[in-house]
């Protein structure tokens, strides 16, 4: 079967043709039908041309766990690739109500990493918000790097607004401040038409399926999470304005961002032939954490790829970038290797979102991502109960703040 003539009789035996390959777009076209469920499980797709390769990789790294990928030379020096569309298993861990206290959850929480509340009606968020240690540790990144904006009618915000088109990577909410959410919730007020999942990972089993090489490389080192700010606001090639924290200067921003944490560097920069001031914050964080007795990746070193915003922003400066201790970038090759790490590691806990549905995260226990999707949709978070790294006997752990 080609591409061209898709029929709707399953399971699927389809064939990249030459002609096919001559398509810009055929990447997209596989994507989409994934998104709608048009690929099923029993579906084969297969390419005996090696420009076609990269696609089919492509396909089963955008949807991981959901595509066994093979490969066979053939007598003629040319490779056989498939994949085979599959059903992983699901780790169900389900509710239909509310935990009864903040103990019960974090039982729940500390045996999973993750708990899915599903039911036909909204629930109480108040309640969600007393689960996560109450309104006052509630976290929104207010004055530090991405205040989000929130929800009409709701105490949760808008999740980021990236395109619906691309996927988000892997990641913990532990790069944009200095202190970091325990809790993140999210609530589904409005599923996709087709995909648009949150994916969620294992942190502690993404940093087993690393190389005992990369373990090493990175075991023991931190990394720099560098943002770059600019006065004007919406500027064409710098994201971040340090207007948005209300600071009226550059010196009122630097000691806004010291006094939370950060370092900080002003210095100018060429743009269009004229200098501009740029401000840098950076904020050191480690590769490898441990956190109840488990051995975890920060898979907001990932999240912070510089491959993937130059695929989602192009020319524009990227909101975050990293560095090595002494200023040095990181390699893409390792940040692949750990992005490989921690997809194999997700976790499959239910079909597709659903009005109302209410999933709420150990932070540092579980990373999330979102899978590209069609039509509109809508899904708030909520993060409570702050933490923070602390250095302790030559390793990082975590810690509850209190203030």
């Amino acid at each position: 079967m080609k591409l061209a003539n898709l029929c709707s009789k399953h399971p699927w035996n389809l064939i990249l043709h030459q002609q096919d390959l001559g398509k810009s777009d055929i990447f997209e076209t596989l994507k989409q039908l994934h998104i709608s469920g048009e690929i099923q499980p029993g579906d084969k797709i297969s390419s005996y041309d090696k420009v076609s390769l990269n696609i089919l990789e492509q396909l089963a790294k955008l949807f991981p766990g959901e595509y066994r990928l093979s490969e066979q030379s053939l007598l003629n020096q040319n490779v056989c690739q498939q994949v085979l569309r599959v059903s992983p298993p699901v780790t169900s861990n389900t509710f239909a109500e509310l935990p009864m206290s903040k103990d019960q959850l974090d039982k729940e929480l500390s045996e999973h990493g993750y708990a899915l509340f599903r039911a036909d009606q909204p629930f109480d968020e108040k309640k969600i918000t007393e689960l996560i240690g109450g309104k006052d540790k509630l976290i929104s990144y207010k004055h530090g790097l991405n205040a989000r904006n929130q929800v009409p009618h709701s105490i949760f915000s808008y999740v980021t607004p990236w395109s619906h088109k691309e996927e988000i990577l892997p990641h913990n909410e532990l790069s944009h401040h200095t202190e970091f959410p325990k809790y993140v919730c999210f609530m589904c007020k409005q599923p996709a038409q087709h995909g648009g999942e949150t994916t969620i990972y294992d942190c502690e089993q993404a940093f087993k399926n690393l190389s005992s090489t990369c373990q090493q490389e990175i075991r023991g080192r931190n990394v720099v999470f560098v943002r770059k700010h600019v006065e004007q606001r919406d500027h064409e090639e710098y994201d971040s304005s340090w207007q948005d924290i209300s600071a009226r200067s550059s010196q009122d921003a630097i000691a806004h961002w010291e006094n939370l944490g950060y370092t900080c560097l002003l210095y100018q920069e060429d743009y269009n032939g004229t200098p501009i001031d740029v401000l840098e914050t950076q904020l050191e964080r480690p590769f490898v954490y441990h956190y109840q007795g488990r051995t975890c990746l920060n898979a907001s070193v990932v999240g912070a790829a510089a491959y993937w915003y130059r695929q989602v922003m192009g020319d524009k400066k990227p909101q975050l970038s990293l560095q090595w201790s002494d200023r040095k970038p990181l390699p893409e090759e390792l940040l692949h290797e750990m992005e490989n790490a921690i997809k194999l590691a997700r976790i499959f806990y239910f079909d597709r979102w659903r009005e109302n549905d209410l999933l709420i995260l150990d932070n540092l226990r579980v990373a999330h991502g979102r899978l590209p999707f069609l039509g509109d949709r809508l899904v708030g978070i909520l993060m409570g109960t702050k933490a923070r790294f602390k250095f302790q006997a030559n390793e990082w752990i975590v810690e509850e703040t209190y203030n």
